[in-house]
């Protein structure tokens, strides 16, 4: 039987045991009423115009950079589920064109020449001495191996108006490439990762726009949509209009890039295409820069898909997806 002591201490171990579970769960409410204001303050901050933040930002940068940073990576986990929001596909048969150009080559008059490189393909245009379109390809691989990457670019001799390799040395912007190194490199080795590295492949991208959200994109690409697929194509380039700045150089930079991506399924086609300005601002989600093919048409004076029949090129081209394709 149990002595006396035994029914005191236990009564008290069972009242100890009870206030420290209320304490516990005490704690452990705070916790989350901490984590869900820390969240909710945070991607509220992440809303407000970049007008409005850009004092503070003066102040103390590194305030705004953690809560802008962990406010992006919420939506941009987000975003990826592709939970909301709508393809933009059509259910019909549309002639591939071939490996590189999926419904033929994008037709304008500003393009002098069409350049051919293992990997990709290029409409290059004298008058701005720039790729006007870059087409390719990207399968899904097995494993991901790539070359280290080249300290230099070299001339296009395959052009008149050719860019030298210090073409945007010194004017504040970046060569960034149509074609992506790592995407290449990855499907097709060595010689065509170094085919990258040529300047009818490059155009004037602004540090924040190549180094943050262009680069984002080409990764998520060759990383996540062409392994989810079987294959993806891509045609991408820039946009002069107005606002396009010639340099001491006879380069010109764009007022902005775009990035088309398609892929074949068993019933038809999908597409999802981006615009993104040269000023676009640090930590922009990729769904809020989806816009339609026609838009990109309008403002480059390209026609993409040519060889696609009307009805399946005005069904793929007329609408902007409002979500990004699951990974």
């Amino acid at each position: 039987m149990l002595c006396a002591w035994q029914y005191h201490y236990g009564a008290e171990l069972i009242v100890w045991l009870n206030r420290e579970g209320c304490m516990r769960a005490a704690w452990v409410r705070v916790g989350i009423f901490l984590l869900l204001g820390y969240l909710l303050f945070s991607l509220g901050y992440y809303a407000v115009p970049w007008r409005y933040r850009e004092p503070l930002y003066r102040v103390i940068p590194s305030f705004n950079r953690f809560y802008m940073g962990q406010a992006f990576a919420v939506w941009r986990w987000w975003d990826r589920l592709g939970w909301t929001g709508d393809d933009v596909s059509a259910r019909a048969v549309g002639e591939e064109g071939d490996a590189v150009c999926v419904g033929g080559e994008p037709m304008g008059e500003l393009i002098t020449q069409v350049l051919t490189n293992q990997a990709y393909r290029v409409g290059y245009s004298d008058a701005w001495r720039s790729p006007l379109w870059v087409a390719y390809r990207l399968d899904r691989v097995e494993a991901f191996v790539w070359g280290k990457r080249p300290s230099s670019f070299r001339v296009e001799r395959r052009v008149e108006e050719r860019l030298s390799a210090a073409a945007f040395s010194g004017s504040g912007y970046d060569r960034g490439h149509m074609a992506p190194n790592f995407g290449i490199a990855t499907r097709y080795g060595r010689e065509a990762q170094l085919e990258t590295f040529v300047m009818s492949n490059i155009v004037g991208q602004r540090p924040w726009l190549n180094r943050g959200i262009w680069r984002r994109l080409e990764v998520d690409v060759a990383r996540s949509y062409a392994q989810r697929q079987e294959s993806i194509w891509v045609m991408t380039g820039p946009v002069f209009g107005e606002g396009a700045e010639p340099l001491d150089s006879g380069a010109w930079v764009p007022e902005a890039c775009y990035k088309i991506c398609v892929d074949a399924r068993e019933d038809g086609w999908r597409v999802m295409a981006f615009l993104m300005e040269q000023t676009i601002p640090p930590y922009t989600r990729l769904r809020s820069r989806l816009v339609s093919v026609d838009e990109i048409e309008r403002m480059t004076g390209l026609d993409f898909f040519p060889r696609w029949p009307e009805e399946l090129e005005r069904l793929m081209e007329a609408e902007a997806a409002s979500r990004l394709w699951p990974m």
